[in-house]
């Protein structure tokens, strides 16, 4: 705020007031309003005798600066079968800021970055290998607690969630089966947490994910154990769409779909490599060698790397997406099994399950900076940035 002041000739205005009423008095007649002077006359007529300073607020305002947006917050979360079942890390300063345990629970299923979030709760896979069931476990991210399940039905194995949720709001779970009991895809509605349908795939279904292929269909993909083939569904109707033979005895045990929407990662368990598919057509584009036991794949959020982990190895690849070669062998510690990238694509996380440690993998010098070390050893990894 600044204060302006201005002098005004207060003893010139009351002489000429006089004069004007001595000149009525005299001569009798009605007086016709006065003029009111202005300052203008009052400084050429009067000779300045005294100073009255009259201060004036004048409000001088300000363009607002605009309202900072704090950075979102990401966190990674990791997941073990041993109390603390749920770690929470801030990825800001790489420490663990809670850690929480989720009610009556028998084992986790498998859990990586393919998990669904819904804003509130993320879903979980859950199983009992004694009872042969598995379930949905959905955990409130704010309170680490759990805020309701679904029961998934028999199987004997592994469950797993992938690619999100799909346009027309349903989330895919692979339950993976056995040589005695063929696996399926169950349709969760995600608004409703429901089951929809089941599809049958005949044999052992590992891995599911979801695509949006550059000829604007959906696709749902899974790979198949016993079959050593890859299959791919309509997402909508949820009919078979394609089967493709993968070479004898590849054992294709999990898949990520790629982010151009042009590619399906698929990692071979037995034969140590990495396969590339053509998504529309299932045909092989490349088979990349990684290491003993690829198990996992994520992406940059640019899509420029793709990232490879294994179970049997001690290093995580990564792989140019459009040449499919190696850029780089990260030493990370033994079974980097689950990843997860940051938003910013500075770092990749990888668990190393025999160090109960989470290793942060620098994407400048593909060096591990840091290891994360928690009170259970980590089975699952979920990056959240919301």
């Amino acid at each position: 705020m600044q204060i302006m002041k201005k002098p005004l000739n207060l003893i010139g205005l009351v002489g000429l007031m006089a004069i004007m009423l001595t000149f009525v008095a005299c001569s009798g007649e009605t007086p016709a309003p006065a003029a009111v002077p202005t300052a203008k006359v009052i400084v050429e007529q009067v000779e300045v005798e005294k100073l009255v300073e009259v201060e004036v607020e004048v409000v001088v305002t300000a363009t607002p600066e605009p309202t900072p947006v704090p950075p979102a917050e990401v966190k990674v979360y990791s997941f073990s079968n041993s109390s603390p079942h749920i770690t929470e890390i801030d990825t800001a300063t790489n420490t663990v800021i809670r850690t929480g345990d989720i009610t009556d629970l028998v084992k986790l299923a498998w859990n990586d970055d393919g998990n669904y979030f819904d804003g509130q709760d993320l879903w979980l896979t859950g199983k009992d290998s004694e009872a042969k069931t598995s379930e949905l476990i959905f955990l409130n991210l704010t309170t680490l607690e759990v805020s309701g399940r679904l029961d998934l039905g028999s199987n004997p194995a592994n469950a797993y969630l992938g690619g999100g949720l799909s346009t027309n709001g349903e989330v895919f779970v692979g339950l993976q089966g056995n040589m005695d009991q063929a696996g399926e895809i169950v349709v969760v509605k995600a608004s409703t947490k429901e089951i929809v349908n089941r599809i049958p795939v005949n044999q052992i279904a590992c891995d599911v994910d979801i695509q949006v292929g550059t000829d604007g269909v959906e696709r749902v993909f899974t790979p198949n154990q016993k079959m050593d083939a890859v299959q791919n569904f309509d997402a909508t109707t949820h009919e078979l769409i394609a089967t493709a033979d993968m070479p004898e005895g590849s054992n294709p045990f999990m898949l990520t779909a790629g982010p151009s929407g042009k590619h399906i990662w698929v990692q071979d368990g037995s034969a140590g490599t990495n396969t590339v598919l053509d998504s529309k057509t299932l045909a092989v584009v490349a088979t990349i060698p990684t290491g003993a036991g690829p198990v996992v794949a994520s992406f940059s959020p640019d899509g420029k790397y793709g990232y490879v982990g294994h179970y049997s190895a001690t290093t995580m690849t990564v792989i140019d997406t459009a040449t499919f070669e190696i850029v780089a062998q990260v030493e990370t510690g033994p079974s980097p099994s689950k990843i997860a990238v940051h938003p910013n694509g500075k770092f990749v996380y990888t668990i190393v399950s025999k160090e109960s440690a989470i290793a942060v993998i620098d994407t400048s010098t593909w060096k591990v900076t840091t290891k994360i070390y928690v009170e259970s050893s980590p089975g699952g990894l979920f990056l959240n940035s919301n």
